[in-house]
Formats: C-alpha cells, structure tokens, sequence
C-alpha cells in the first residue's frame, strides 16, 4: 500500500482548508531530492496522511533513485504501478504538445523522415512546458512539425522558433512521458508484492543498463524521460486530461476517518460512478494513466486474501488453469478483497471467513477487484474522493482462470 497514514493523520481540519487554497504539483525532480527525509507531502484533510517519498522511489547502492513497482486490482484483474507525478487540490490537468522534427510527412509512418544530426541520429523532441511550471504533466500530444531537410538541429532548440517560423505541424497520438532526473531509474526489480516477473510494455525489456534513455528539450536545455505508453489518457477539446479513480478501500473509523485495510488500491477505467467499460486489447484491458485517489469505505465483513493465512483456500486456486493452460498462481489473489468474506458482521477475527473456507472458493467471494465491482458493490455512498491526482501508468499482469461472480 503506498498511502504512509501515520504520524501525519494528525493533519486538522484548519492545516486541509490551507491546503486547499494552495494547489500543489510535485514531479519526480521534487520527489528525488526529499527521498532520503522520506517526509510526507500532498498532506491534505482529505488524505491525512498524504504520500511519501519512498512508496515512489526506492534508493539504490549508488545513489541512483529507481521507480517503485506497486501492486493493485483492476478489471478483475493482477496488476501493477508507477508513480511519477503528484498533484493536490487541481481541479484539472491538461495534456501538453510535444514536438518531433521531421523533414517530410508520411502519415503511415510518422517517425520515419525525422530530423537526423550529423552522426544520423534522429533529434530530440520539442516541448514548451518545463517541468517547474504549474502546468506540467507528463501527458503529452505529439505534434510532427515539418523543417527543411538541411536544417541545422541547433537551429531548432525551442518551440518558439516552430511557431515563428510557421513550421506545419501534424497532430498524432497521445504519449505519457515522464520527465525525470538523471539519477531516477526504472525499476531494478521487476518483481511486485504479487512476487510475480512483469513484463512491462511500458518500460525497457530488460531492468539494467537505461543509458538509453530518449531525450527531450525545452529552451535548449536536455531533459531524459521514460516512455510510459501510448493512449493512456483521453482529453476533451480543452485539453483537460479525464481522472478516473483508484479506489483505496477501508473501513471508518470512531470519528468516521479512513482507516485502509492496507489492501493494494483498485483502479478504475472511467470517470467515477460513469458505468463506462474498460477498453480490450490483446494484453488485456487498457488502464489508464491519471487518476484521483478515492477512497471506498467496506463494512467489516470485508477481508483481504492471504494465500499463506488461508492454505485450504489458495489450493483451490492452485488446481485451477488460466487463459493459456498454466497453473493459476494463488499470489494471484494475495490482498484481493472480499466483500462477503463474513457472512454477518459479528464474526471474530480469528476465525476463518466463510467465502475462504467453502468448497466453492473464490467463486463464492464478492471481489472487490475491479471499478464496476466496487461501485455496485459498495453504492455511491461509500465513495469519497480525495484531493489528491497521481500520474500512475498501470498494466495488467494477470487475470483470474475465468471471472468471477
């Protein structure tokens, strides 16, 4: 879980109103360098305990900061996360233009006429949103601005000489790229809490040796970034990214205040309570990459799996096949939550939850592992969203052997 919900939880009602009179956006050259203090931010009356440092970053023997692989539920679904940006109290994002050179237009190909230097090699991208500003996001628009094919790359070292130039641009895709210091890494590891081997489509194909980091400028000064995927947004005319929630289950507490079962968070596909479907491609379902933490509050019948709590239970699961005739992996359900796991709310803790211990199992489990589940599940009600937005480009790892009820 990458909530950190302890000493800040003191936050008063006073300390959030002035919060939210003060929008806030850290990005990874923020989140580095406060990394080693590991103090909280994105403190607000909403998320009392706000972020830390070291839920997103893990640093390394030498001296480097590597992404941090969290792991989460969506669409029935194993899956896992980064985080590269934070945002408190925005009421939007919007995505950005970003720039490729290139000598002539070929819509099928795009990429293949960009502008080479001396030495052949394609030049970076342009963009005119640096990374200190209020407005920056790592969502970007590509745009395939059209320069003469002897033209100097040096030439070109901002945006602005596109726009006096009157170069003709090309709208394209929609890109997450993340800009980052250079010693923030990708993840080392690749291995989630579910102790199961990732294969990112986002990131590189092996986990060592990042040298070959793509490079952008913005007023002639080079910023690396990490490619997180294409379409993992959509925008409106305006150019106001769409939220879609991660839900952090939890129960109240005395005084009403979130207490997370420290479960992994549940993402969803579309605006909240929108009834939109996940879109389908060949690895799964498609997530998305900007989301409002959201806070789903589950009655006390509610239980998070444990294949080692319960062993009766994760043999049931391990008998079981996925999609390609492999044995299911009960890690595949470490931390998934039942809502039913008790059939009545007076059931003690050592006791063993019903849904677990039937024969049946997990098919008789109300899981709450996808966006429709949790808002059917759940009702309007018990769904709070926070003041908090993150950029966490997510994949699918996984699904069940077949879905669930």
């Amino acid at each position: 879980m990458m909530l950190s919900l302890g000493a800040a939880a003191a936050c008063t009602e006073s300390d959030g109103d002035a919060a939210a009179r003060h929008p806030q956006r850290w990005s990874l050259f923020d989140i580095e360098p406060a990394l080693d203090a590991n103090a909280p931010f994105a403190v607000d009356a909403t998320l009392p305990g706000g972020l830390s440092p070291q839920t997103i970053l893990v640093r390394e023997a030498d001296g480097t900061a590597a992404l941090k692989v969290n792991a989460a539920f969506g669409e029935e679904w194993a899956a896992a996360y980064i985080i590269t940006d934070v945002w408190r109290s925005y009421d939007a994002i919007w995505a950005q233009p970003w720039y490729f050179l290139v000598t002539a237009w070929n819509e099928a190909t795009p990429m293949q006429n960009r502008l080479k230097d001396a030495n052949g090699v394609s030049v970076p991208p342009l963009f005119d949103v640096a990374p200190s500003s209020n407005v920056y996001s790592p969502f970007w628009l590509l745009e395939y601005a059209e320069v003469p094919a002897d033209s100097d790359p040096a030439h070109y070292q901002s945006t602005k000489t596109l726009f006096d130039e009157h170069r003709v641009v090309h709208p394209s895709n929609a890109f997450t790229y993340a800009l980052h210091p250079d010693k923030v890494t990708l993840p080392r590891d690749p291995a989630d809490a579910t102790k199961i081997r990732l294969t990112h489509p986002f990131l590189a194909t092996t986990f060592t040796g990042f040298s070959d980091t793509p490079t952008a400028i913005y007023e002639a000064k080079s910023y690396p970034s990490f490619n997180l995927g294409r379409d993992t947004f959509l925008y409106d005319e305006e150019l106001l990214v769409e939220e879609v929630p991660l839900f952090l289950l939890a129960t109240r507490g005395p005084n009403g205040e979130a207490q997370s079962l420290g479960a992994p968070p549940v993402a969803g596909v579309g605006p909240l309570l929108s009834g939109r479907p996940a879109q389908q491609v060949a690895a799964g379902p498609r997530f998305k990459a900007y989301y409002r933490y959201t806070w789903a509050f589950v009655p006390v019948t509610a239980v998070a799996f444990d294949p080692v709590a319960y062993p009766d239970a994760a043999a049931l699961i391990a008998v079981r096949n996925d999609a390609a005739g492999m044995p299911l992996d009960p890690q595949l359900y470490n931390r998934r939550v039942a809502l039913n796991a008790f059939r009545a709310a007076t059931a003690t803790a050592a006791a063993t939850p019903d849904c677990f211990a039937s024969p049946s199992f997990p098919d008789t489990c109300q899981w709450l592992d996808s966006q429709a589940h949790v808002e059917a599940r759940l009702g309007p009600g018990a769904l709070k969203p926070t003041a908090v937005t993150v950029a966490a480009p997510m994949i699918a790892i996984k699904a069940p052997a077949r879905p669930l009820p």
